[in-house]
């Protein structure tokens, strides 16, 4: 009971502000640099030894900036954007190494906070340094609601790109052109369109994770269960990633929508995403799960893991296997 939740989702709801820098012990502590900052993740040792030092080196990193246009189709969410970004061959191939992503582009003015963040999360998965979203006004609102300063205040503090600034390349993206990717099991960066894999059986679904245990994921989620039960036979579990969020969601009545659809609500925090759970080396299942990382043995050793967007998880939890939401619209 104690658990406030996952750090960098904490961190976002109650600390981080734009222009800040950031080191945490967690390789997902990119998630932060949605809110405008640089958060790099770093080891163990790393922290010891600065403990003793007072220093952590940083060599500037390089920085490909991703320009994003258009609008996402019905439906449609960053995970797909990301899935269809870093599978890639130029990402495949190391585009991204050791390099910031920088997120950029007008599109980012009709994506939330929660969701934009899927960019700077799974920047990792694309081999980058870490991510970080350009200045948009999504931003500007979720600032200034969250921590009650002045939107004059919020813009001083935002860092924006320099008109010379020089990348080490430019990849754009038509948000139109995106289609719903599913992640093969073992590597996040093998992702293909959803149909070449629709209709494979799944055991266990999940949605949770510092990716997407969030609000707006959480209640999109019981907007399509609502009115329905998973399939016979199969498990799904949903995980808020921090307090704030699950008090949310309860006095919503959200909780007592995936009670009714076979759902169940397990303890905020990380889980089964890094495999934190006590039977996660012990099932054999194939999974499902709107989560950002799926290398062998990550959510358990017997557990071979497929990656997909919340809609998609949810309508295939439905169908007993991989499927398109449309199916039960």
């Amino acid at each position: 009971d104690g658990v406030e939740g996952i750090c960098h989702t904490v961190m976002l709801e109650k600390h981080i502000l734009p222009g800040e820098l950031v080191f945490g012990n967690d390789s997902h502590t990119c998630h932060l640099g949605v809110a405008n900052a640089l958060a790099v993740g770093k080891g163990a040792s790393e922290f010891a030894a600065a403990l003793i030092t007072g220093d952590i080196p940083l060599k500037v990193p390089e920085t490909v900036r991703v320009f994003l246009k258009g609008k996402l189709g019905p439906g449609i969410t960053t995970t797909d954007v990301m899935l269809h970004l870093i599978s890639l061959p130029q990402f495949k191939e190391g585009i991204a190494s050791g390099r910031v992503l920088q997120f950029g582009g007008e599109a980012l003015n009709n994506i939330d906070v929660d969701e934009q963040a899927t960019f700077t999360n799974m920047s990792i998965e694309g081999q980058a340094f870490t991510g970080v979203v350009e200045p948009n006004e999504k931003l500007l609102e979720f600032m200034t609601k969250k921590h009650n300063l002045d939107r004059n205040i919020v813009e001083k503090l935002l860092v924006c790109p320099d008109g010379e600034a020089i990348y080490s390349n430019v990849v754009d993206i038509n948000l139109d052109d995106v289609t719903r990717m599913v992640s093969l099991p073992g590597d996040t960066q093998n992702a293909v369109p959803l149909p070449k894999v629709q209709g494979t059986k799944i055991n266990y679904f999940y949605i949770g994770s510092c990716k997407q245990g969030n609000l707006e994921s959480l209640r999109q989620a019981a907007i399509q269960l609502k009115g329905r039960r998973i399939a016979p036979g199969v498990r799904m579990q949903v995980q808020a990633n921090t307090r704030e969020v699950e008090e949310i969601l309860r006095r919503e009545g959200i909780l007592d929508i995936y009670k009714q659809a076979g759902v169940e609500l397990i303890g905020r925090g990380c889980g089964p995403c890094m495999g934190a759970t006590a039977d996660a080396n012990e099932r054999k299942e194939i999974v499902l799960s709107a989560t950002d990382r799926n290398f062998k043995n990550r959510m358990g050793r017997n557990r071979d893991v497929y990656l997909a967007s919340v809609p998609v998880v949810v309508a295939s939890a439905i169908a007993g296997e991989i499927c398109e939401p449309e199916d039960f619209n």
